[in-house]
């Protein structure tokens, strides 16, 4: 008997643990190894085996401590980018209004400066601006319903004058003021 399998044997403690040590000796190889005339070529084979895997282990450990530097990195990159985009749609909100506030000042200006040419204009072709103009409405079919030149009816009469329209069948024209403001200013006027 070798002497490893003595040793297991005389470590068991009952007769059936004794049976299975020895069973599970023979099937493990144990028994063949001790056979062979030399096992330390099969004891150095292992080693090599263990030393390359181990190799491979490191390796591996490093590709994935590289992965791990350049996720934080890409994460890094994003997050920082994200902030930028966040930045720069707060800027943009912030100053969204100021940019309405000075189109509508714009705008305001470019229709005061129209106004005062189209008074100018209308002044020189001697234009009395406290006299009144015709919008192409009348209710000369039907007395009261105001249409259009083309017919299209007037849906929002709500312009009038106090106490207009009050032509009776004789006014059939809707006019306004020349320096109209457009609203509480139309009367009809024959």
């Amino acid at each position: 008997m070798h002497r490893m399998q003595e040793l297991l044997l005389f470590s068991a403690r009952s007769k059936e643990e004794r049976n299975q040590l020895e069973a599970c000796y023979n099937t493990t190889g144990l028994a063949q190894d001790r056979d062979q005339p030399d096992t330390s070529s099969g004891i150095t084979d292992l080693c090599t085996e263990r030393d390359q895997l181990q190799k491979e282990i490191d390796q591996r450990r490093k590709d994935m401590n590289q992965l791990e530097r350049g996720k934080g990195q890409l994460l890094r990159d994003r997050d920082q980018s994200e902030k930028t985009e966040d930045k720069n749609q707060l800027k943009e909100c912030y100053n969204a209004p100021n940019k309405d506030r000075d189109m509508l000042r714009d705008r305001v200006s470019v229709l005061t400066n129209e106004k005062v040419a189209l008074g100018k204009w209308l002044s020189e072709l001697g234009v009395d601006l406290d006299k009144r103009a015709w919008i192409g409405l009348t209710d000369s079919v039907t007395e009261g319903t105001w249409k259009r030149v083309d017919g299209t009816p007037l849906t929002t009469p709500r312009y009038w004058r106090s106490g207009e329209s009050n032509g009776g069948g004789v006014e059939n024209c809707l006019v306004v003021p020349y320096s109209s403001s457009g609203q509480g200013e139309w009367w009809d006027y024959g």
